[in-house]
């Protein structure tokens, strides 16, 4: 019961608490939100919509979320970031009771802890975006099948072809890919493929067919050709096999960014790692658990590195797997070697307040701004008191035997610095990565949407935030009335014409 009551409130903390504190951040989140306000407002839940045209880069369930959500607590960013964190609170559960049937002893607790802190969990789960309903629908999917390798109850396949067809409602046939991939990869590792046939019971494959199907035939019908070029082929096949719609990146990208992802636990990676090392593939694979652990893990990172467009989220539904994989190793390691482990914790919790400091440029300018910008840094005193103590608790904690003392420390650590952070910090990432200061400026000088044209060099966040914000579609060019430039200052340009 105890432990049920802390990690509520840390999740409170880690994933609603400020979640309005910012504006829509980048070209994304007031893309989504735009669209979802056009869904609520027209009544069609068909067809996606941004500026009265279709838009079928994503399936709809975030968009039928966000409608829902700004019908129920109006138009403002906290009803456009609630369903993310909604999906990313309530994948926990679902988690804590696979992971306890799959493990005895305290795994659970431990794997609970790590995941929910995890900077790569929480900070999606904070985003106006479909990507943790995608992750958290398809890692419970995947969960659910672990479990259903484990015990053998064909019941499972039920639940687990409903998460399945929310992941594919959230964004696409995808994710049949990465589950196919992951069950093949285990049947292939253990030589046992009579998963395969048990997996395609009818009666489960009915209820996924009767929750995702739907929807494509309906907009299929009604956008024909126009579907599957938008998002079929350009949206999948292009993803992949082009820079065109992602950011490239060498083969290796992935790795730090699964060690940022899984950030404060980073160093418990090194748990995995010495496991795999001291016992290697033939001691691994005597357990099903680690193997399917593997599946899930190794697949998937290298489908997504042979992709030419890279994004950190496409990995994000490994964190689940990590957060197992740790939780074990956590409760069954000798003490000794976990003092080491959290004493390395401890030292990157001191990194916080510099990433914090940094965390505005990052967000609008790119990580090499963020580096640049560590040399003008002020830090914040109270921050670095909560992150200076807290790391000293861990090592205190880890030092005397006390794991779990040290991972609640640590999760409450995580929590309470996201909160400073965000009290902090939330001003400036408002004025550097989202238009809602100038939409707000734009609306003290009563200037019409109708007379702004924004200039060419401006950039995506200030294009799809002044459509958000002033629910107003923005006209490109070189001439008008008003004119936004590229560093979103406002220039009177001609004669005004009318309010």
């Amino acid at each position: 019961m105890r432990f049920g009551i802390f990690l509520s409130v840390a999740v409170f903390f880690l994933l609603f608490y400020g979640l309005g504190s910012v504006g829509l951040l980048g070209p994304d989140e007031p893309r989504y939100a735009q669209v979802a306000r056009e869904m609520a407002r027209s009544g069609d839940y068909i067809t996606p919509r941004l500026n009265r045209e279709p838009w079928l880069e994503k399936p709809p369930l975030y968009y039928w979320l966000a409608a829902a959500s700004f019908r129920l607590l109006g138009v403002n960013e906290w009803a456009a970031r609630l369903p993310a964190a909604l999906f990313g609170a309530a994948f926990l559960p679902l988690f804590g009771w696979v992971v306890g049937r799959l493990y005895r002893g305290e795994t659970s607790r431990y794997a609970l802890l790590l995941l929910a802190s995890s900077a790569g969990w929480f900070s999606y789960s904070r985003g106006a975006s479909p990507e943790i309903l995608f992750t958290a629908s398809l890692a419970g999917a995947l969960a659910v099948l672990a479990l259903w390798v484990w015990m053998g109850r064909d019941t499972l396949l039920f639940l687990f072809y409903a998460l399945l067809a929310l992941a594919v409602l959230s964004k696409g046939p995808t994710a049949i890919l990465m589950a196919g991939l992951v069950l093949f990869v285990y049947c292939l590792a253990t030589r046992e493929f009579r998963w395969l046939l048990r997996v395609l019971a009818p009666w489960p494959v009915l209820v996924f067919l009767v929750l995702a199907l739907p929807w494509y035939v309906a907009v299929y019908v009604r956008s024909g050709d126009r579907f599957v070029e938008d998002f079929i082929i350009r949206q999948h096949f292009r993803r992949f096999a082009t820079e065109e719609l992602a950011h490239p990146g060498p083969w290796w990208y992935y790795l730090p960014i699964l060690a940022a992802l899984v950030f404060p636990w980073t160093a418990h990676l090194s748990l995995m790692v010495a496991e795999a090392v001291t016992r290697g593939w033939s001691g691994l694979r005597k357990d099903p658990r680690r193997v399917f652990l593997l599946a899930w893990i190794v697949p998937v990172v290298a489908f997504f590195s042979l992709s030419k467009g890279k994004l950190p989220g496409y990995v994000l539904v490994t964190v689940p797997a990590l957060a197992i994989w740790m939780g074990n190793q956590l409760s069954t390691v000798r003490a000794r070697w976990l003092r080491w482990v959290f004493l390395a914790q401890a030292a990157m919790f001191l990194l916080v307040l510099p990433a914090a400091q940094v965390l505005p440029t990052g967000l609008a300018e790119g990580a090499r701004a963020a580096l640049q910008a560590l040399s003008r840094l002020h830090p914040d005193r109270w921050l670095a008191w909560l992150t200076t103590a807290g790391a000293v608790l861990i090592v205190f904690a880890a030092w005397r035997g006390r794991r779990l003392a040290a991972c609640l420390l640590a999760t409450a650590l995580m929590a309470a610095a996201l909160s400073r952070v965000i009290a902090v910090m939330a001003p400036a990432v408002d004025s550097l990565a989202s238009a809602r200061p100038l939409a707000r400026l734009i609306r003290q000088r009563g200037i019409p949407p109708s007379q702004l044209v924004l200039m060419p060099g401006v950039h995506r966040t200030i294009e799809y935030g002044l459509g958000f914000y002033l629910d107003y579609p923005m006209k490109l060019g070189t001439a008008g009335p008003y004119l936004v430039t590229a560093d979103g200052r406002i220039v009177p340009a001609g004669p005004r014409q009318g309010k």
